[in-house]
């Protein structure tokens, strides 16, 4: 949720800054990019170049394989395409957190298709 605020805000801030900043205009030019942008460009390259998006690494917050080590550029890609299909299914997203919650581990389906873990840095 902080990732999309994160990325979001950053939009806003483009669209005032282009002098656009009535909603109508943000909604026309910019809603359209924030989509693939996040899932396909924001999300999966900050994993791959620092471990995590901004957001979990201010919370010292990274994303590994079950040894720690930094993901695979496959297993980046498989985790967001799971996060994707999660997002497309009624209710995914809720029993992604029920999932993520209750489960002994407190890994989400994304995690366990990617063979991924967020860890807290040392």
């Amino acid at each position: 949720m902080l990732d999309s605020l994160f990325l979001g805000l950053g939009f806003v801030l483009i669209a005032i800054w282009l002098g656009s900043a009535d909603e109508n205009t943000f909604l026309v030019e910019f809603l359209p990019w924030l989509l693939p942008l996040w899932l396909f460009g924001y999300r999966p390259l900050s994993t791959l170049l620092v471990n995590g998006t901004p957001a979990k690494r201010l919370l010292g917050m990274y994303v590994g394989d079950r040894a720690g080590c930094p993901l695979s550029i496959i297993r980046v890609l498989g985790r967001e395409l799971t996060f994707l299909a999660i997002g497309i299914v009624p209710f995914g997203i809720l029993a992604n957190v029920i999932f993520l919650l209750f489960s002994p581990a407190h890994r989400g389906f994304h995690d366990l298709a990617a063979s991924s873990d967020v860890y807290l840095d040392p």
